[in-house]
């Protein structure tokens, strides 16, 4: 196969309508063969998806990428490009070199040999291979772009197009991101390949997550059962899983009262990732969340400090008798903009009014109301939350005889993501149950607004509530086009995807028997809704790159007919090569997870089913 690489479009999230190209270097270190790739990213002039090819690269050529940060907006010639490009240095004039020590221009000759600067400071990333530092050459003297290695020599260029170190720039690293595939891997397939550990535990697991320790610099599997939650890691000397640990015992060393489900975030962004859980018997007039702050740990397992319970703030009108409480679902997100990771919580409330006196004659009539409830509570950055609002009452919701006994057979689903970019968290909704008040509820997204940051936080369900037409849910996710769900910040923890123009933010919704993959238009409106037939008709776990494709692969958790969808193109769904191997994973939330185990760079993934588990190491 003839030497080359393809450049792949994959995001270009700016106001900018910014310019890409690439150059070699030489022997010499000299900066050469300047070429223009796409003269506009803007998504809405070349779509996402769209490739281009440079034929006569090899693996022993160094390379790199510029960007001129609004470039087709500041040059007309970029319109049209006829002449010949070269970079120089902007105070010698001298073709531009790998140790160079000054800003860069770009520069065009025409045919009729007139040559003339194009407008904007060019900002430069490089191969992984290559080993010089560009922050010399731009303004600020820091890195513009960042390059993420995926499988098979792939990789990921992340470019900032507004200059870091001055103070203007917001430092996403989203304006413009392209996959760089080497030609001797560009027809590779996208199906996934892995090594299976069965394990077991005994008893039956309630939930399963990867936790990220700092210390191991990789991920480890903490499960929770009946009687305790229990971490397992990667053995090296042993290439297999090793030895199971206890490391926190039931509920305050209540064995009795054990954690239903269990989420892993990084709350105080220290690298090890913290628990939040939900307890399976709660005092369902005093509902509260659990949350047990990493404490480190090896590669072989993670431990954690002893839980510290929050309560939430609920309704207490002195009209509600008997209000009762369950809590079933979690997301993450920041709610009000503060920099800190907030918890949203889902859950079902059941109370009785008293809706007429009665008289001598006749006894009061009483009238029984069950309804979804949201709650937030608010992170504090080193692990505490607090509830400043009443948990809201949602959308789903029922009176009378209808409404006895559903807060048992309703389970609600919860994810949040800014699915419109416009600065503020979105929170989607699904009611899984075949009981009849909510059977028809469909699932809907109610979108955030300032609101949110007045210190009383709250969703506006009457104004900014979004039907997506679609009933019977399993589970609703939040999918980042590139990165699913899995987030990593700076010491490797799990941290929450951003807003406004960093979200990139899909709304999954799967039911019995097929899955809808949703994009919103800024106006909140459904730009695209893409079906997916027979897919299985469990919950989702987790979703992140495991293929090196850079495209996003989702749990489906249904026992022994559990599947990953990989190969799925989230901004060309056309054109997916999808497939659909079968795992085994659990039947529940939770019940599945996905993590780098062995840490070899790439994500593996787990799932909890009854009192068997399995493990799957990538090999793909």
């Amino acid at each position: 196969m003839a030497d080359g690489i393809t450049v792949t479009l994959r995001q270009a999230e700016a106001a900018y309508a910014n310019s890409l190209g690439y150059f070699q270097i030489d022997d010499q270190g000299n900066l050469v063969d300047v070429e223009l790739l796409f003269p506009n990213t803007d998504s809405g002039t070349v779509p996402v998806g769209t490739e281009a090819t440079i034929d006569g690269i090899g693996p022993d050529d160094r390379y790199g990428f510029f960007l001129l940060p609004d470039g087709f907006n500041r040059n007309a010639a970029l319109a049209d490009m006829q002449g010949e490009l070269a970079l120089v240095d902007s105070e010698t004039g001298e073709a531009a070199r790998i140790d160079g020590e000054n800003p860069l221009n770009l520069t065009v000759t025409q045919p009729d040999g007139s040559s003339s600067t194009l407008q904007g400071p060019v900002f430069l990333s490089v191969d992984p291979s290559s080993t010089f530092d560009a922050s010399a050459m731009h303004e600020g003297g820091q890195a513009q772009a960042e390059v993420e290695e995926l499988a098979e020599g792939r990789y990921n260029v992340a470019f900032e197009d507004l200059t870091r170190g001055t103070g203007a720039s917001d430092d996403d690293f989203d304006d413009v991101v392209v996959t760089v595939t080497p030609s001797d891997v560009a027809t590779i397939s996208s199906s996934l390949s892995s090594n299976k550990y069965p394990e077991s535990s005994g008893v039956p697991l309630e939930s399963i997550v990867s936790v990220h320790a700092k210390g191991a610099g990789r991920d480890v599997v903490v499960f929770s059962t009946e009687d305790a939650i229990i971490s397992q890691g990667w053995d090296d000397a042993n290439d297999t899983f090793g030895t199971l640990y206890e490391v926190i015992v039931g509920v305050h060393g209540d064995s009795d009262n054990y954690y239903r489900y269990i989420y892993a975030m990084d709350l105080n962004g220290d690298g090890n990732d913290d628990l939040v859980a939900l307890r399976h018997s709660n005092d369902p007039s005093i509902p509260v969340i659990d949350v047990m702050m990493g404490a480190g740990g090896t590669s072989s397992y993670a431990n954690f400090y002893d839980a510290v319970s929050y309560e939430l703030n609920i309704d207490t009108s002195s009209d509600h008798t008997g209000q009762t409480y369950q809590l079933d679902d979690i997301a993450f997100g920041d709610v009000n903009k503060d920099g800190h990771i907030d918890v949203l919580i889902a859950g079902m409330t059941e109370y009785s009014k008293t809706t007429s006196p009665g008289d001598g004659e006749n006894p009061p009539t009483t009238t029984t109301y069950s309804s979804g409830v949201l709650s937030i509570g608010l992170g504090n950055g080193s692990g505490g939350f607090s509830f400043p609002t009443e948990a809201q009452e949602t959308y789903a919701s029922s009176s009378g005889s209808d409404a006895i006994g559903f807060i048992e057979n309703v389970i609600p689903r919860i994810t949040a993501a800014d699915f419109d970019k416009d600065g503020y968290l979105d929170v989607g909704l699904a009611y899984h149950s075949t009981v009849s008040f909510v059977s028809n509820a469909t699932v809907q997204v109610v979108f955030g607004d300032s609101g949110l940051t007045d210190g009383t936080p709250t969703y506006d369900f009457s104004n900014n509530l979004v039907d997506t037409g679609h009933t019977g849910p399993q589970d609703v996710l939040a999918v980042d086009s590139m990165h699913g769900t899995l987030f990593r910040n700076s010491e490797g923890g799990r941290t929450v995807g951003g807003l406004g123009e960093n979200a990139d933010s899909f709304l999954a919704v799967a039911t019995d028997s097929s899955s809808h993959m949703i994009r919103f238009n800024s106006n909140r409106t459904i730009a695209d809704d893409h079906d997916i037939e027979d897919t299985p008709r469990g919950p989702m776990g987790d979703a992140a790159d495991l293929n090196g494709d850079a495209q996003a692969d989702v749990q489906y958790l249904d026992g022994d007919s559990s599947m990953i969808l990989d190969g799925y193109d989230w901004n060309d769904p056309s054109g997916s090569d999808i497939h659909t191997p079968d795992y085994q994973f659990g039947t529940d939330i939770q019940s599945a997870s996905m993590g780098d185990f062995n840490g070899d760079g790439k994500i593996d993934w787990t799932g909890a089913n009854g009192s068997d588990f399995y493990h799957y190491i990538n090999i793909t």
